[in-house]
């Protein structure tokens, strides 16, 4: 355990001190801030549950694929990179300890962002709004749950590569773009996408606008498609299925590929 601790603050750090790590933290902060000012000056929202859920939709169903992608996309592949993972043979440290503390270490990461968009949102909402509403706490915890699907899927498709820059292209297209696109088609047969993850994050917008939405449509890429709002316990079964399967996949490669 002591171990497990010590590489976990080493990759912290590593992480911390990555462009990557600013890129995830000031994006979302960037988006909030804007969208607050623009909500304080114009007054686009009419009360606090537009405001927290209409932001909330944009960190997690647009900013969450791409986010996660460029920040774990090669949380596998860059220890294969130039044979990284070579040193792995020469330090005293076991595989599955190294890919635990980059995983543990990424998790955390991922949850202090989340945890801060959330702190801005409630002190604008404060501010500006006099008020939060109750759903947010549950709203969060779901947050940190869909954060942790997003990463884990990032690493897992990002794993086919070997080379860290075409790893998070992959996983960036294939959470933008080819999931999007699956889906649309899916629901185009009349079939609910539910298990697809870009749509899991209805029920927390549905949550915090304090309604009673159970459709939604959309334009997609092949047209226009309309779906149910899955509740609330699919999302929870869907995005623990991600990180558990994901977590499986990422770890088997990382423990069994050959160094080269």
């Amino acid at each position: 355990m002591k171990r497990l601790v010590e590489t976990t603050r080493y990759f912290v750090k590593c992480y911390l001190h990555s462009k990557r790590f600013y890129i995830l933290l000031l994006t979302p902060l960037v988006v909030l801030s804007a969208i607050s000012i623009v909500d304080a000056v114009y007054g686009v929202h009419n009360s606090v549950n537009d405001y927290l859920s209409s932001t909330v939709a944009i960190f997690t169903g647009l900013l969450y694929p791409i986010l996660f992608a460029l920040f774990a996309g090669d949380l596998v592949a860059e220890e294969f990179e130039k044979s990284k993972a070579y040193f792995v043979y020469v330090l005293p440290l076991q595989r599955k300890l190294v890919y635990f503390s980059k995983a543990l270490a990424a998790i955390l990461i991922a949850f202090t962002v989340v945890s801060l968009y959330n702190i801005v949102a409630v002190v604008f909402a404060l501010t500006y709004y006099k008020s939060v509403v109750s759903s947010l706490a549950l709203s969060y915890v779901l947050q940190l749950l869909y954060a942790g699907a997003w990463l884990f899927l990032s690493a897992a498709i990002g794993s086919i590569s070997r080379n860290s820059r075409n790893a998070i292209i992959i996983a960036a297209l294939f959470n933008f773009f080819i999931l999007n696109t699956l889906g649309s088609v899916i629901a185009k047969t009349g079939i609910q996408p539910w298990s697809i993850l870009n749509y899991m994050y209805y029920p927390i917008y549905t949550i915090l606008s304090n309604s009673s939405i159970s459709s939604v449509t959309f334009a997609s890429s092949i047209g226009e498609v309309t779906i149910q709002v899955p509740p609330i316990e699919y999302l929870v079964l869907v995005s623990s299925a991600y990180i558990l399967v994901c977590l499986t996949i990422c770890y088997l490669l990382y423990t069994r590929r050959e160094v080269r």
